[in-house]
């Protein structure tokens, strides 16, 4: 079932993609999606079917506005969706979120969401948590361009946490968290 999952969902990304009329289908689909995520998930199966209607939500976004408030909203879901412990599901979120942050209007919010990535890769007890935020933060920074690492100060605090001498959960889990990144 994971592999027929991920088709469907990279086929469904494909068709949201390459619309010919991208704002008919914004109008279309995202009422639909907004429904969708309205309600809980209850279900292992209809959790998986919400990851894939929040990575359809990304694609959707590159067709929205960049100033619509929609945007900001597809992208905490996103970064809310990173702790998914599935790396195919990890790796299509930092996709879709590289491909926001490249745009100009959502650049200065990159700050706000590196350190909000930052915060979770090097303190959440949770692997998943962890390697979902390093994820995101490579999504991030790939959108901002490389020299967001040294602006933010990204590097300084990986080199920090991986440095760390101290023994204990708290800190190896931030060293994990800090290799993931580098990974």
């Amino acid at each position: 079932p994971g592999l027929a999952a991920h088709a469907m969902v990279a086929a469904g990304r494909q068709i949201i993609d390459k619309q010919s009329s991208p704002v008919e289908m914004v109008a279309l689909l995202s009422p639909m999606f907004d429904a969708f995520l309205a309600e809980p998930a209850t279900t292992e199966t209809a959790d998986r079917v919400r990851q894939g209607v929040v990575l359809y939500m990304g694609a959707l976004a590159r067709h929205i506005p960049a100033d619509d408030p929609r945007v900001q909203t597809v992208i905490a879901r996103l970064i809310e969706a990173l702790s998914t412990p599935s790396e195919a599901v990890q790796r299509t979120i930092s996709q879709s979120l590289a491909s926001l942050f490249a745009t100009p209007a959502i650049k200065p919010k990159g700050a706000e969401h590196l350190a909000a990535l930052q915060n979770t890769l090097l303190s959440t007890p949770s692997f998943a948590q962890r390697r979902g935020a390093a994820f995101g933060l490579a999504g991030v920074v790939k959108g901002l361009g490389i020299p967001a690492l040294k602006q933010h100060g990204v590097m300084a605090a990986l080199q920090a946490a991986v440095e760390e001498k101290k023994r204990g959960d708290v800190e190896s889990n931030a060293r994990e968290g800090a290799l993931h990144a580098f990974e």
